[in-house]
């Protein structure tokens, strides 16, 4: 047993038709890019974006309000808002950790000038930049890891299986052509261009790695997997 594990090593070590990743863990940060603090728009459509380190929307949760309004439960990173009345507005953003990990953070802006604001109310339209793209055709599985694998060895192949799609860059979106976005655990998500993968330097334990198929700009094609495993420590009693 020794040596086939030997030889897993090799192997993998000079296949270089893998790319492979490194996990190392990011800092969880949360920084709202748009609207700046005190900016004045003229228009009353904003394009409300966040900026999320490590942070996971599968095993986290993010919401935010506008005006002290109900809160809006997160699914992606960049927002327009639209038919705003004229004055001041405070967007207000939390976002939870599965670890439980917590931030929070507050812009005040402006729609037109003071001579401007109007008495009336009107009623906000939020919604979500780079909804899913839902296409029948592109799929892909999971060839490895298996369900369940447990190793010792601290690094994991990942192996895909297209179908109706090509793999390549990022870029602007041709009809089937894509590529995947992974996310181990909490970790920050990732891209990868290629049907193989390795990832390496895997802290002990089970491990959920989520896949999913996304457009050359990004969105989804609303085509997931996902598979757990798991490192065990080396212990030379269970060899012998």
């Amino acid at each position: 047993m020794k040596y086939a594990l030997i030889a897993i090593l090799i192997a993998l070590a000079g296949c270089s038709s893998f790319t492979e990743t490194v996990i190392v863990s990011t800092p969880f940060s949360m920084n709202i890019t748009s609207p700046a603090q005190n900016e004045t728009l003229s228009d009353n459509t904003i394009v409300f974006s966040v900026n999320l380190q490590g942070f996971s929307f599968d095993k986290s949760s993010a919401y935010f309000s506008l005006d002290d309004g109900k809160n809006v439960e997160m699914t992606a990173t960049k927002y327009t808002i639209s038919n705003l009345a004229y004055g001041k507005h405070k967007i207000s953003v939390t976002a939870e950790r599965s670890d439980g990990q917590k931030l929070t953070q507050t812009v005040d802006f402006r729609i037109g000038t003071e001579e401007q604001e109007q008495t009336t109310n009107t009623q906000p339209t939020i919604q979500p930049v780079g909804e899913a793209v839902f296409e029948d055709s592109p799929s892909f599985g999971i060839i490895t890891p298996t369900p369940g694998r447990t190793s010792t060895v601290n690094a994991v192949s990942v192996s895909l299986l297209p179908a109706n799609v090509e793999i390549v860059g990022a870029g602007p979106h041709v009809a089937g052509q894509g590529h995947f976005v992974y996310t181990l655990d909490d970790n920050a998500p990732f891209e990868v261009f290629t049907e193989t993968h390795v990832i390496r330097d895997l802290s002990e334990g089970e491990h959920t790695l989520k896949i999913a198929l996304v457009t050359n700009d990004g969105r989804p094609y609303n085509k997931e997997a996902e598979v757990k495993f798991t490192h065990k420590k080396f212990d030379s009693a269970d060899y012998l």
